[in-house]
């Protein structure tokens, strides 16, 4: 009988101690539901600042090197302080001009725009404010790098296709290059299926460079349709798969030997060759033809 009684006396005094034990589970449950639901915003927030510092670190860096470019910002050929603004410093606003009335504007792209106002199909998407586009301009000195060997000016077409291969479909201020490897331009390739031929970007302690020969050396200047950044060298489109690696017999004399063997080229689809992955087909296609 006493042991019952005393069974009973705690399972009633436990019956007013675990309310209390739930109340601060359920406490610490919403403490922890809210600090997990906390987390992505943190992060979020660590991540933009540590981008924004990188954006601005990177674009210092690339202003500090422009200081070393003598041949881009010739002090002594500048007319005034409004064309010595124009390109002659890292960044600027220029929102009440397009990204055309910009260029005609300015004393170090010359050159390209005459090319510019050759080609009316191209000057009017830098004009329109329909879209906006990121033109990565040559300044006047890149052109002195065209080999001057050759006697036969380069076709209209050619031509055309060389504009287009400079404006990026989009905006890509250096804060997206940072975290970009390829920009699809408005130039459309017809092997590609019309697709957007594209520039490669790579980021280095020497700045920012495109197709890996052209350095950018001026960036962020904003205006009505876009962005413009300056480059040192023309960004030429790049050739067909079998003229380009009929440029390494050395190294791909045995592939361009399958392929006239076997006409296989009328197997590799639109897209990226690699040599070493297609080698067993071709073994294959080889055999087949024996």
């Amino acid at each position: 009988m006493r042991s019952l009684l005393a069974l009973t006396l705690a399972t009633a005094t436990s019956a007013f101690v675990i309310p209390e034990g739930l109340d601060a589970f359920n406490n610490w449950k919403d403490d922890l539901k809210q600090t997990l639901e906390d987390i992505p915003t943190r992060l979020r927030k660590h991540l933009d600042e540590a981008t924004e510092q990188l954006s601005t670190e990177f674009t210092a860096a690339i202003h500090n090197r422009l200081q070393d470019e003598e041949v881009f910002l010739p002090a002594d050929n500048v007319e005034d302080d409004e064309s010595a603004d124009i390109f002659g410093r890292t960044g600027g606003d220029f929102t009440d001009h397009t990204t055309y009335e910009l260029i005609a504007k300015s004393n170090y792209t010359k050159k390209f725009f005459k090319l510019v106002q050759k080609h009316e199909k191209f000057g009017k998407l830098l004009n329109s404010t329909d879209a906006n586009y990121t033109l990565f301009v040559p300044t006047d000195e890149a052109f002195e790098h065209i080999p001057h060997h050759h006697k036969d000016k380069p076709s209209d077409e050619f031509v055309e296709a060389v504009l287009n291969y400079h404006l990026g479909i989009g905006e890509y201020p250096a804060s997206r290059i940072l975290f970009t490897h390829t920009i699809p331009t408005t130039l459309k390739e017809p092997w590609l299926g019309d697709k957007p031929q594209r520039l490669r970007t790579s980021v280095g302690f020497s700045g920012v460079r495109l197709n890996l020969y052209s350095k950018v050396i001026a960036v962020n200047f904003k205006t009505k349709n876009g962005i413009i950044h300056a480059v040192n060298r023309i960004l030429v489109p790049p050739p067909f798969i079998g003229k380009e690696i009929s440029l390494f017999p050395a190294q791909f004399s045995t592939l361009l030997l399958a392929f006239e063997k076997t006409d296989f080229v009328k197997y590799i689809p639109p897209h990226t060759l690699l040599p070493e992955a297609f080698s067993v087909r071709i073994r294959q296609k080889i055999q087949d033809s024996e």
